[in-house]
């Protein structure tokens, strides 16, 4: 069972001293902290093209605020500390600097987590940055890749001894 929109607002409400014992958030405040978590994670996806699994409605009138998300459980820390960071200011309040901190490095290991990690080597098994150079010899006699053979956008020959 994954966590609803209202049990990850209550988390950040919380975070930044707002937790039930101590205020009642109104439907106002849900529905003013639910569109920043939408704008939150709707800027993650245009800007990192992440998907962090919190549905989005096309109008703000039908967003449900127990909604279940499919927001895997590695990433919830870093979707309610984030979302946090981002209510504080309607609620009056300034974000610690422990919740920041939380915030910034949850968001680092979730993009770790959902981006694809990039090749180490070429193709040709050769290592990223392991000196292989486009032309000549080096200093034992060693090609690092053969010459490249052909023509250049002008129709020239590009083929080299």
């Amino acid at each position: 069972m994954s966590w609803t929109k209202r049990q990850f607002i209550d988390r950040a409400l919380t975070e930044i001293g707002l937790g039930k014992r101590s205020y009642t958030a109104t439907p106002e405040d849900y529905t003013d902290a639910l569109a920043v978590f939408d704008s939150m994670v709707l800027d993650w996806q245009a800007r990192f093209n992440v998907g962090v699994g919190w549905p989005v409605a096309d109008n703000p009138e039908d967003n449900d605020i127990d909604q279940e998300t499919q927001v895997p459980l590695p990433l919830t820390l870093s979707v309610w500390a984030n979302g946090a960071t981002m209510i504080a200011s309607q609620f009056g309040k300034q974000v610690m600097p422990k919740t920041n901190a939380l915030a910034n490095s949850s968001f680092k290991n979730m993009i770790t987590f959902l981006v694809p990690r990039q090749s180490k080597r070429l193709q040709g098994g050769v290592p990223l940055g392991a000196g292989n150079r486009r032309f000549g010899v080096n200093a034992h006699g060693n090609i690092f890749s053969p010459p490249p053979r052909g023509r250049d956008n002008h129709g020239n020959s590009i083929t080299r001894p």
